[in-house]
């Protein structure tokens, strides 16, 4: 184990992300201030990927604003124990963070007393337990009601919005959306466990904005803020005017090595653009604007039009 100190200060949000571990790849702008391993190897490297997408995506939604406990339970193959959950959870409420990030969980309900124990013992200390579920909503701790259990929705297009069910459950963007991966790669993906950091991050903002100290407290405010599900929209997505008439000029010329004959005022998809090269668009104008772009503020529909991705870009660099 590596503790730098026995005090969790309240300066930044603490979260805890309990998971496969970190990539040694992924350059992490927040500090890591406890890190452990669960099993003999006390290197928290993640051979799998889902732990190293998680704090991807939490440091560049949050940037200065957090800090981080990682602990390692997944080995190469996304899997642990449940006894070995149980045990990183307690050492997770022992830390006294803000946040424990669980997007992973068992299906043995045998063990839900066990698991409502945790919970009982991080509501004591005021620390907010951010779960996610399977296909079917039969997962622990997701259905422990007080958990704060969060689900992509595949009808939500806008990565900024956030809606909430009749049992207290928060909807998420569903679309494919771009990850940091192990190895330096970024990938695709629209699955429940990669939900819980789009909560994480509007929460942050809510409970930092408001000078919160009570994170019970901040959620109840926060959730009265978000819409109803059923009162969801389905919106049509146009193509927007060019802010930057230099940068779209650029995506253009880009586009175009990609799709030959590509047509600008048409979707880009029906053109044949693949997630691969979404990516490649990405890392290219990387280079051009000599900047970092936050790869996990896109998702597949900010790509539908090439006035809509040039926009996005502005907005994030």
């Amino acid at each position: 184990m590596n503790n730098d100190s026995s005090h969790f200060g309240k300066e930044k949000v603490v979260i805890a992300i309990i998971d496969s571990g970190v990539s040694s790849d992924l350059n992490i702008k927040a500090k890591i201030k406890y890190s452990c391993n669960m099993s003999r190897n006390r290197s928290i490297e993640d051979g799998h990927g889902h732990g190293t997408a998680l704090v991807g995506m939490l440091d560049e939604f949050c940037d200065n604003k957090v800090e981080f406990l990682i602990i390692k339970v997944l080995d190469d193959q996304c899997r642990c124990t449940s006894s070995t959950l149980l045990r990183a959870l307690d050492i997770a409420i022992e830390m006294e963070p803000d946040i424990i990030n669980l997007s992973l969980g068992t299906e043995d309900l045998s063990l839900r007393s066990q698991f409502e124990a945790r919970w009982r013992t991080a509501l004591s200390k005021d620390i907010l337990l951010v779960t996610t579920t399977n296909e079917d909503n039969m997962s622990l701790p997701f259905m422990i009601s007080g958990t704060i259990g969060v689900k992509a929705n595949r009808a939500l297009l806008n990565d900024r919005e956030l809606y909430v069910d009749d049992h207290s459950v928060f909807h998420a963007i569903g679309s494919p959306h771009i990850i940091p991966w192990i190895k330096g790669k970024y990938v695709f993906i629209n699955k429940n466990s990669f939900a819980p950091p789009y909560f994480i991050r509007e929460f942050v903002n809510y409970k930092l904005n408001n000078y919160s100290s009570d994170n019970y407290s901040a959620l109840v405010e926060f959730m009265k803020k978000c819409p109803l599900i059923t009162k969801l929209n389905i919106k049509t997505l146009n193509a927007e005017m060019p802010n930057d008439l230099e940068l779209y000029s650029n995506l253009l010329t880009i586009v175009r090595k990609i799709i030959p004959g590509f047509k600008e005022e048409r979707s880009t998809f029906s053109q044949g653009l693949t997630m691969n090269g979404c990516l490649d668009i990405l890392f290219s104008s990387e280079i051009i604007l000599d900047h970092k772009i936050p790869f996990t503020h896109f998702n597949l529909h900010d790509f539908e039009y090439l006035s809509n991705l040039s926009n996005k870009i502005q907005k994030n660099v």
